[in-house]
């Protein structure tokens, strides 16, 4: 039963529409093109470079 629900429940998932700043998004590419212009999300430069950095 349990399998079951959790097979279920991977369906309703798959089924939902990807939102936002979610690849798949009808509005991802705007959006991305607005964090890149407005440098924010991952391509703030303060993140860019704390990602980017080596130990």
């Amino acid at each position: 039963m349990r399998r079951l629900l959790g097979s279920l429940e991977g369906q309703i998932w798959d089924r939902m529409r990807a939102v936002g700043r979610e690849f798949g998004s009808p509005d991802f590419d705007r959006l991305m093109e607005e964090d890149y212009r407005l440098r924010q999300g991952i391509f703030d430069p303060v993140l860019a470079t704390n990602i980017t950095k080596r130990p």
